[in-house]
């Protein structure tokens, strides 16, 4: 696993990302194989794979490594909007915000997931 130690401002957040080029090894398995690892809901399996059409509607490819496309970039800018539509659900009282618990854990135990498996990397 590379590390990057640039870190991103806020203003950064905002600039959208290139197009995705066609290049790289596809990443849909190895989310599966983690999410599986980790022991993620059925729940989250599947939307990841609803997600992947998506994309290749959309782009005409899956996410691949090497896409040209900066994926911290991608992931803080997600979150931000994520942290926002979740506030958003709390100001209304929405009832259905009981049902991200399992994608939010899921999120939550992926990152602590990688992040122990870098540190074994670095021993």
């Amino acid at each position: 696993m590379t590390s990057s130690s640039s870190s991103s401002s806020s203003s950064s957040c905002s600039i959208p990302e290139p197009p995705p080029i066609d290049k790289g090894e596809p990443v849909y398995p190895h989310v599966i194989q983690h999410l599986q690892i980790i022991k993620a809901a059925p729940e989250v399996i599947q939307i990841i794979g609803a997600r992947r059409e998506y994309g290749i509607a959309k782009y005409k490819q899956e996410l691949k490594t090497e896409d040209g496309r900066n994926e911290i970039e991608d992931c803080l800018q997600e979150i931000a909007d994520g942290i926002q539509y979740l506030t958003k659900a709390y100001i209304k009282k929405n009832a259905n915000i009981k049902k991200l618990k399992p994608y939010i854990e899921a999120f939550t135990n992926l990152y602590n997931h990688f992040v122990t498996e870098e540190k074994k990397e670095e021993k």
